[in-house]
């Protein structure tokens, strides 16, 4: 072995020394052998346990014990007339509940009520929403016309004019407007860009049903077919008389379409 000066490396210290290997050690480093402390040995780290595995017969006693505690935390549960959203058995609610009586009974002081107790659950407030009723219903004192809100511009309202609308008016109403408008120096109904018309039900639903008929007509042909079926045999009975539905009945006449399939 070669006598040569060797640099040692202790790691973990940034200090390095030059020791001459060859030589026997002194009896003051050896008593600074003896008094060094010794390097700490690292943990071995902890490993996690795996989780349990669950087999299926204990996966279904485990759900059969959650569901029986849930119904009976369900059953000590008393009925609240005022509050909603109530998980009971259907024993303990009763058929109907008047909420209106049970709240004019003094359940409520709303005297002492303020808006941020909407929050607190403790106070049966009903939740309750505004009233949904059609605000732009017409009630028309003859039931022979049907009311409807027609566009002001000018080529709407024209075509409407045409096919048979006319103007409402205060005599044309059984009750007042839902709406708080009044009427103007013509003495018509004008709500911001529509205005209120009426239309006799003969023109008006017979338009609606010829729109249905159109409607049905375009998705299924033979819809489309039957309908120019009756319309023919229609036409046929005030041409010929009442004695082509009979032969119609007998099969001597028959309506077929282009394929000759027979309607």
């Amino acid at each position: 072995m070669s006598n040569m000066p060797t640099e040692l490396e202790d790691f973990g210290v940034e200090e390095h020394s030059l020791v001459d290997s060859s030589a026997e050690p002194t009896e003051q480093q050896l008593i600074a052998v003896g008094t060094e402390q010794k390097q700490a040995v690292p943990l071995v780290p902890k490993v996690k346990a795996k989780a349990k595995i669950m087999t299926a017969a204990a996966f279904v006693q485990q759900a059969k014990e959650t569901d029986e505690a849930l119904f009976d935390a369900m059953n000590t549960q008393q009925f609240n007339p005022l509050a909603g959203a109530q998980v009971l058995p259907k024993a303990k609610v009763p058929l109907k509940v008047d909420y209106k009586a049970a709240v004019n009974a003094g359940a409520i002081d709303w005297t002492k009520v303020t808006q941020a107790d909407i929050e607190n659950t403790s106070i049966p407030i009903e939740a309750r929403p505004f009233s949904t009723e059609d605000s732009l219903t017409i009630d028309l004192v003859d039931k022979n016309y049907e009311p409807r809100w027609v566009n002001k511009n000018p080529i709407l309202l024209g075509k409407a004019l045409a096919s048979g609308f006319t103007y409402v008016t205060a005599k044309d109403l059984a009750r007042s407007l839902d709406v708080a408008i009044s009427e103007d120096v013509n003495g018509r109904y004008l709500n911001l860009d529509v205005i209120a018309m009426k239309c006799p039900k003969s023109t008006y639903f017979a338009a609606l049903k010829a729109s249905f008929l159109r409607a049905v007509n375009t998705v299924n042909s033979l819809s489309s077919k039957k309908a120019a079926k009756n319309q023919a045999m229609t036409q046929l009975m005030k041409d010929a008389g009442a004695g082509v539905a009979e032969e119609f009945e007998s099969g001597k006449v028959g309506f077929y379409d282009a394929s000759g399939i027979e309607i």
